[in-house]
């Protein structure tokens, strides 16, 4: 006969059960060399990379503290951070950054050569090149949730002889950025023959660091953040643009800029609300880097000429007003049409000129609207005098999706 145990007790049971995971502190762990950080248990210590190691995409090596953080408080599990650049600026054919000195890169490239490997250039080929290794989950699409970076989820064993039983469980979350591939690889030695994979306590741990991965984005000193504002005013004509633009909104409060690649980009917030400021920010970024995507396409079908100032003009014998009719006799050019012509010539030279044009994006429709002193119904203009393209955020609440 069976009897029902006190409810202080069974309380007591559960919470004696469950303490271990309660009492697990995490830190976030940033890894700039990667542009990412990741959230980790407390006592998983970042360790240096060994120097002199010829393992050119190792960014973040991560052990436990003590013995008692083992498998069995014997077997040591890993956590490691990788990183594969996309293109050859910043990075050889070897993967190797340029940030490291010419003497060491070449000695890394010696030790490469001498192994006779072939070097990795993603994670899959990484993954490729090690020995004994059976996948059990092959970059399957994971989203993101709560600001953390969407990722492709991998799971493998690896015989390495190590551990109690000489195989590992591993676990990897891969993360596609634009100029470079990043993956945080998790190793957890196997306990038993049995075992699909690791004890619940361990799998938890693993579980939650997979998905944590956020990009990391390093506070700039007001030095920085000045340089990275201004980073595309490459030339003096550009210099001079944009200390002219500048000087329209360098009194303001709830306004300020950045450059762009070909324009110069002004966006506003609420004044009265300084945080709303990342928002907006944000939300200007992605508006003119679509504008520049834009631009590229355009410039497909419409090439520039050999100064790559202005668009290819046609000839002007193919011009109707300039060469008179297309059939009929022949007719002398209107003098009032030549100095049109003329004076169009004088524009498109001008318009020819490099210039670094304006994207402004106001933080209302009203402050549009007051901006531009324009009617109900218009939604952006552009001034070909000033070059300046002018839009508002928001826009998808006033007209829709889409």
């Amino acid at each position: 006969m069976f009897r029902a145990l006190p409810v202080s007790f069974s309380l007591a049971v559960l919470a004696f059960a469950t303490a271990p995971l309660h009492a697990q502190k995490w830190r976030v762990e940033e890894v700039p060399e990667a542009g990412i950080q990741i959230e980790v248990p407390s006592r998983l210590e970042r360790m240096p990379l060994r120097l002199g190691s010829s393992r050119a995409h190792h960014r973040a090596k991560l052990r436990p503290k003590d013995t008692q953080d083992y498998v069995r408080s014997q077997w040591a599990w890993s956590c490691d951070v990788y990183e594969w650049s996309k293109k050859e600026a910043g990075a050889d054919a070897a993967g190797i950054p340029d940030t490291i000195p010419e003497e060491a890169r070449e000695k890394i490239r010696e030790l490469l050569s001498k192994s006779g490997a072939a070097t990795p250039t993603s994670f899959e080929s990484w993954l490729e090149d090690q020995d004994s290794v059976t996948i059990k989950v092959k970059g399957k699409k994971k989203r993101g949730k709560s600001g953390r970076l969407d990722f492709e989820h991998w799971v493998w064993l690896v015989d390495n002889q190590f551990g109690p039983i000489g195989i590992c469980y591993c676990e990897a979350a891969v993360y596609d950025f634009e100029d470079r591939q990043v993956a945080i690889v998790i190793e957890m030695p196997l306990e038993t023959p049995r075992q699909k994979k690791p004890k619940s306590k361990w799998k938890k741990l693993i579980d939650f660091m997979i998905k944590s991965g956020a990009a990391f984005e390093r506070e700039l000193t007001a030095e920085e953040e000045a340089l990275e504002k201004d980073r595309y005013a490459d030339t003096p004509e550009r210099i001079e643009a944009l200390a002219k633009a500048k000087k329209n909104i360098e009194s303001l409060r709830g306004w300020d800029y950045f450059t762009m690649p070909n324009y110069i980009v002004f966006y506003s917030w609420d004044f009265e609300k300084p945080s709303a400021q990342t928002k907006s920010k944000k939300e200007a970024e992605f508006y003119s880097e679509r504008l520049e995507k834009m631009r590229a396409l355009y410039l497909e079908a419409y090439p520039l000429d050999e100064t790559g100032t202005k668009a290819v003009m046609p000839d002007p014998a193919s011009i109707p007003s300039l060469s008179g009719p297309i059939t009929g006799g022949a007719k002398p050019v209107d003098a009032s049409a030549a100095k049109k012509a003329e004076s169009e010539e004088e524009a498109g030279e001008q318009l020819g000129k490099p210039r670094f044009s304006v994207f402004r994006l106001c933080a209302t429709y009203d402050q549009f609207r007051k901006y531009g002193n324009t009617s109900g119904g218009v939604v952006g203009w552009f001034s070909p005098t000033s070059k300046e393209l002018v839009v508002f955020l928001g826009g998808d609440k006033m007209m829709g999706k889409g």
